[in-house]
């Protein structure tokens, strides 16, 4: 795709944007800028790379020289570089990509190239990640290029100088631009609108979803046009990266924090690491925290609502960690709370073990007195 849609609906990230379009301009034809905007699914990174492709300034600068290349199907640099030539318009069929045609094109006006969802080629095992940082480092060094990238997760490519300082992993909206996409999209903003934003923590694509979601009276359908519209597809194309299918207690991991509302709190790493035997808790939350799929809330570590949703649909929790989760809860709730060491780890756990209690009454488990 040589050029950017038109805008979206774009509310809530105008402290990004102006901080991205200064980064573009304040060096620019001395040292183009390279931006990555990172984060979870879901939160907005291709409508603020869109909003910068399409902004006023951006557009009267570089024309049409003003590239999007979708790289969600891409798993190679190989394939990389066919999609390049192809928005460049110098690629033959019948014939490989070439680097030299593709240079020819880059350094023949300035441009603006935008590599979105960049998480696909690059989030590969060894060869594969290095050649596509390889890639784009070439890309990069490139004095002509401004390169803008959207990626899930919080890790930036090696091997190219990003422009400082970075620009944070964007975060969920607040209360007013969530309410401002709602009321964009539809009329009918309430107090039911206002509890349903608030459920979703004010992420940009469930709002959106909800909202289209509210004017119709079936189920929704909108996603199956355009899959990326469908939040739990997001998620999965997360759940599905290089990094989480090479680290089996990632998944694992999830699983359990998808079962515990308030996380895992740091001073519990030790007991769940005897709960959950075989699996690797810190490289786990390692991948997690990489991937986006999990946050660092003050001293606990916590996923998403709607990830937890989607991974209790998905039913991510192995049998054997949910029967030692149980136990552990249910052992905690039983245990003598005037003792010091049991009060506070009840204080750490209450809403988790109130959640699992819950759970439990609802269930079909077989002590329920006890229960």
């Amino acid at each position: 795709m040589s050029m950017p849609s038109k805008p979206q609906i774009f509310f809530g990230r105008d402290t990004e944007l102006a901080q991205i379009i200064h980064m573009i301009f304040t060096n620019i034809g001395s040292h183009p800028a390279h931006i990555a905007i990172l984060g979870p699914g879901g939160h907005g990174k291709t409508t603020l790379a869109n909003a910068v492709l399409t902004h006023d300034r951006v557009q009267e600068h570089f024309g049409h020289a003003r590239f999007f290349i979708p790289c969600e199907s891409i798993f190679s640099s190989g394939a990389l570089l066919v999609e390049l030539a192809k928005s460049l318009g110098v690629f033959k069929s019948g014939s490989d990509a070439s680097w030299s045609h593709i240079h020819s094109a880059l350094v023949a006006k300035e441009c603006i190239l935008c590599l979105d969802n960049f998480e696909s080629p690059w989030d590969q095992d060894g060869d594969t990640k290095h050649s596509v940082e390889q890639l784009l480092s070439r890309i990069t060094e490139l004095q002509s290029v401004t390169v803008l990238i959207t990626m899930r997760g919080t890790e930036r490519p090696a091997r190219t100088h990003w422009t400082k300082p970075t620009l944070l992993p964007l975060q969920t909206l607040s209360h007013d631009a969530g309410r401002q996409i709602w009321q964009e999209i539809s009329d009918n903003y309430d107090e039911s609108a206002e509890e349903l934003i608030k459920a979703v923590d004010y992420v940009p694509l469930a709002i959106d979803l909800l909202a289209h979601l509210s004017q119709q009276t079936g189920i929704l359908q909108r996603g199956q046009a355009h899959k990326l519209l469908n939040v739990e597809y997001s998620i999965q194309l997360s759940i599905d990266s290089g990094r989480m299918r090479a680290n089996s207690s990632a998944r694992d991991l999830l699983g359990v924090l998808s079962m515990l509302p308030d996380g895992i709190h740091m001073k519990q790493l030790g007991k769940f690491e005897d709960i959950l035997i075989g699996v690797d808790i810190p490289s786990g939350l390692h991948v997690l925290l990489q991937c986006s799929l999990i946050t660092m809330s003050g001293e606990r570590y916590q996923t998403h609502p709607i990830i937890r949703h989607f991974c209790n649909k998905q039913g991510f929790m192995s049998p054997r960690h949910e029967a030692s989760l149980k136990e552990f809860y249910i052992t905690l709730a039983s245990s003598y709370h005037q003792q010091a060491h049991n009060y506070d780890e009840m204080v750490l756990e209450v809403n988790n073990t109130k959640a699992m209690l819950f759970g439990l009454l609802e269930s079909n488990y077989a002590d329920h007195s006890k229960v």
